[in-house]
């Protein structure tokens, strides 16, 4: 009996412990929503490329083709994703070099089609030359048809960068 009352008894005496173990909890609680947060904060940035798992290229590819007949411009179809450094590469070299940007938004309508796990867009690549590497280009003439598969290695600098000579070629290539 004696041993009962202190099996009974001992939730009472340690009241203090309980309550840290719920404060505990609760802050677990908090630390994980906060985590949670700070990661869907995060995969939101990660589609700061464009590259959008979402989106139907098929439907892309049309939107360029208005803009393009409207435009005189070529298409150019990136194909990349928010997991390929050299697509980070990419789009950081050209911030950096406006001139280089501004020349590239002036002679293509650019279409970012995802390639990778998030989403199946093989019926869509299947349509293309196939690809060396990421990101790759492919340039269409406004009625949709390629005129060039162009492996993005000939563009770079050997530096994690792109060479601003070899992007101005491949750019007055298309003006």
């Amino acid at each position: 009996m004696r041993r009962a009352a202190q099996l009974g008894s001992t939730p009472f005496r340690h009241r203090g412990s309980a309550a840290r173990a719920l404060r505990l909890f609760s802050a677990l609680a908090v630390l994980l929503t906060t985590t949670t947060q700070a990661l869907t904060g995060v995969a939101h940035a990660q589609t700061t490329l464009g590259y959008d798992p979402a989106a139907d290229p098929f439907t892309l590819i049309q939107e360029a083709r208005t803009a393009a007949n409207l435009s005189g411009k070529h298409i150019l179809v990136i194909a990349g994703g928010e997991w390929c450094i050299w697509c980070h590469y990419l789009n950081a070299f050209l911030e950096d070099h406006s001139d280089l940007n501004a020349a590239f938004k002036n002679t293509f309508v650019v279409v970012k089609a995802y390639i990778g796990d998030a989403t199946d867009n093989d019926a869509f690549f299947a349509t293309l030359p196939e690809a060396a590497g990421y990101p790759h280009f492919w340039v269409l003439n406004a009625a949709g048809e390629v005129l060039r598969s162009q492996n993005t290695l000939p563009l770079e600098d050997g530096d994690k960068s792109y060479s601003s000579a070899a992007f101005a070629t491949f750019i007055d290539e298309w003006n």
